[in-house]
């Protein structure tokens, strides 16, 4: 088109630059913006506007995003919509919800939020945990007729949970028109977290007599909930449920399986879980390494560990927490040492917790220097960290030292 000497004009520019957001190409999105100035194509035309706005939020440049929106002469419900949900799908939930209340203030005449946007106002209270705002979005919604349309039901449902309120979660999704699986994934998930586990259960039994067959996710969803309510039995009958079905192949269910057995204090179970060739995964691993050390088996938790540098598994933040815990109880110095250069090597020293895990195992060696080095080191303290190196001072004799501490 440009080759022809063809000018772009209103209508061709927005079909361009929504390619280009998909494409994820912002050059030449760019360049598209930059003939958009030049031929003056942005005065009175909000579709120009938004799509430039929807582009560089697809692309995660929401600098430029805001500079287009600000500039945009008259502004309909697509470019607020697009800037809304460019902040949310980009990280800046407070950023969209700001934009969301700035254009229900100001709206005028039909500028109102539409299905859409709505989505993004309940998205962004869901991150935020903003359940006094999210009641308001849905009184909203309701008002405005957008109550019975499919994508707001589940994106108020969502909200609900994601701000732990289980009451409106269940009342949201009793609303919800067509419950399909990730509606039933959500109520039951938000029962598994809050400890309702006889909900969680009539949910899910519910749910298959519905002909909705579960996945990985609402599985472990109640895996997990059996788990935090220390369900022994019900937690067995539930495996032998999985076995019929083969959910235990899924790796998400199996190692949910075998943090359930950790928690349950089951190591038995949860080691025929782990020793199976589809369980030893990298989360699998470090679910093991936790359960041993919670279990005060510190041996097994330390022998693991090194089978896990060995084979090259990666550990997490809490496997090495624990080994590092491990070496604590089991006085051995010197493996802890080594966890010490690995967490180095790694650039987790800035990690609070692992940094405490430290503090604490030198000082119960009584090595009352390196827990100060690494207290000297660390640019961030909590309070676990101030009682953790005051306990080493005292087991060290330094009473002073720790006096010093609290003062």
């Amino acid at each position: 088109m440009r080759g022809s000497n063809a000018l772009p004009n209103q209508f061709t520019v927005p079909m361009v630059v929504s390619a280009c957001a998909e494409l994820g190409l912002v050059e030449i999105g760019m360049g598209v913006h930059g003939l958009v100035l030049k031929l003056n194509l942005f005065d009175g035309n909000s579709a120009v506007g938004a799509s430039l706005v929807y582009m560089y939020s697809k692309c995660g440049v929401m600098e430029y995003a805001s500079d287009v929106f600000d500039e945009i002469p008259v502004r309909d419900v697509v470019s607020w919509t697009a800037i809304v949900k460019g902040y949310v799908e980009n990280g800046e939930s407070s950023k969209g919800l700001e934009y969301f209340c700035l254009m229900c203030k100001n709206g005028v005449g039909e500028v109102r939020p539409n299905f859409r946007t709505l989505e993004g106002g309940f998205q962004a209270c869901g991150n935020l945990g903003a359940l006094v705002e999210g009641k308001c979005f849905h009184g909203l919604a309701m008002k405005s007729g957008f109550g019975c349309y499919q994508v707001v039901q589940s994106s108020v449902l969502s909200m609900y949970s994601k701000c732990g309120s289980v009451e409106e979660t269940y009342r949201s999704f009793c609303e919800v028109d067509e419950k399909d699986l990730l509606s039933w994934t959500v109520v039951i998930g938000v029962y598994a977290k809050y400890g309702c586990i006889d909900e969680c259960i009539d949910m899910f039994l519910k749910m298959l007599a519905s002909g909705i067959s579960p996945d990985g996710m609402v599985i472990s969803c109640v895996l997990s909930g059996l788990g935090n309510a220390a369900m022994i039995s019900e937690a067995k009958t539930f495996h032998g449920f999985i076995l019929r079905r083969n959910y235990d192949e899924d790796h998400m269910v199996s190692n949910t399986l075998l943090a359930m057995y950790c928690k349950l204090r089951l190591l038995n179970l949860a080691e025929k879980i782990f020793n199976r060739g589809n369980g030893q995964n990298t989360e699998a691993w470090n679910v093991m390494a936790i359960g041993y050390w919670k279990d005060g088996l510190e041996a097994k938790c330390i022998d693991l560990f090194r089978d896990m540098q060995y084979l090259g598994v990666e550990s997490d933040v809490n496997s090495l927490i624990s080994v590092i815990s491990s070496c604590s109880r089991l006085e051995k110095l010197r493996l802890g040492q080594s966890l010490h250069c690995h967490v180095i090597k790694n650039l987790m020293l800035g990690n609070v917790s692992v940094a405490n895990s430290l503090i604490d195992m030198y000082g119960s060696s009584k090595n009352l220097t390196l827990s100060w080095r690494v207290f000297c080191m660390m640019t961030d303290k909590d309070v676990v960290t101030w009682n953790t190196m005051m306990t080493s001072s005292v087991s060290c004799g330094e009473i002073a030292e720790a006096f010093g501490l609290f003062d």
